[in-house]
């Protein structure tokens, strides 16, 4: 897979499938807090006889550099983090500097938002907490710099990161989350477009009317919860079995294939290194034009991650 590239408008090489964690261990600096947000699930797991989950729920806080090592491994090298994820920037930076590869081979982004600028561990600054960044992931520069959410004073935010991207700190920016009027009312003051725009996406919410706009604008998409998780909205559904059963491959290959042949890069988040695996073996087959239509007509603008961008507001005790 680590010839598959995607190209930004800016003649930077984007791998075509990426790696991201999600928070670890959040709120760890508030102790208090941290225990009793692990032991209610412990607690509930036990009633249940839901060991499984238990393991999950301890392995995203303390087996996560396994997992970020293990998708290195595999040929992950497009890497996504950001600086309201706890201490995933932490535990990327340390995978990537013990690893046989050379900085150059990664492709690594990071986000800020408004929400990192109040926090009580951040900077009140985008370069403050951009500075931080870097200190995390053990870098003198990112490849892509995100704005997490366009909420506050966002445009502000943004010039901000156009600043960074200008003094070559940051190999491309980009933003999160846009709507269409988001988009439109950047055009009005940036310097920069967006290079990058990452978004929920998958075959419920495929997003047709931002795809059509990034593509005219050459923004190149990162989808989160790219395979909507696997719930069972999507193992259900009969197209997506359909195609599966077709080529002989899995629903998550189908959808992860789907992306590819969109121009999307999808953003896997798994622990299993199984999964890993199966989703970087999509590039043996391809979906006919008809499967591609098949996949659209299924979009409902299922949010399966509803949320306006502001968490939990214990987020303060991140790192």
């Amino acid at each position: 897979m680590q010839d598959k590239r995607f190209m930004l408008r800016n003649g930077i090489e984007v791998p075509v499938i990426g790696f991201g964690t999600g928070v670890i261990k959040r709120y760890i600096r508030k102790p208090s807090i941290f225990v009793k947000a692990r032991i209610r699930p412990v607690l509930s797991g036990v009633k249940h006889f839901n060991f499984k989950g238990i393991y999950k729920v301890w392995q995203q806080d303390f087996g996560m550099d396994k997992v970020i090592d293990e998708a290195i491994s595999q040929g992950y090298t497009l890497l996504d983090t950001g600086r309201i994820y706890g201490h995933s920037e932490l535990e990327m930076g340390k995978a990537v500097a013990k690893s046989s590869l050379k900085r150059s081979d990664f492709f690594i982004n990071t986000k800020v938002s408004d929400m990192d600028l109040f926090r009580e561990c951040s900077p009140n600054d985008v370069e403050g907490n951009f500075r931080l960044s870097l200190k995390y992931l053990q870098t003198d520069y990112v490849d892509g710099y995100l704005l997490h959410w366009p909420h506050g004073n966002w445009l502000d935010i943004y010039r901000q990161m156009e600043d960074i991207y200008e003094a070559g700190l940051a190999r491309s920016i980009g933003v999160c989350n846009f709507h269409l009027e988001h988009f439109l009312r950047l055009e009005q003051s940036c310097r920069v477009m967006p290079m990058l725009h990452q978004t929920e996406l998958h075959p419920l919410n495929s997003k047709k009317e931002i795809r059509s706009y990034c593509k005219k604008n050459g923004i190149l998409i990162m989808a989160h919860t790219p395979t909507g998780r696997m719930y069972s909205i999507i193992r259900q559904n009969e197209v997506l079995k359909g195609l599966a059963k077709k080529y002989n491959k899995t629903i998550a290959q189908i959808i992860v294939r789907w992306h590819y042949q969109n121009g999307v890069v999808p953003i896997i988040a798994t622990k299993s290194a199984a999964h890993m695996n199966e989703n970087m073996d999509i590039f043996d087959f391809v979906l006919s034009e008809s499967d591609m239509d098949m996949i659209e007509s299924i979009d409902q603008g299922e949010v399966l991650l509803p949320g306006n961008g502001v968490d939990d507001p214990r987020y303060i005790w991140n790192l």
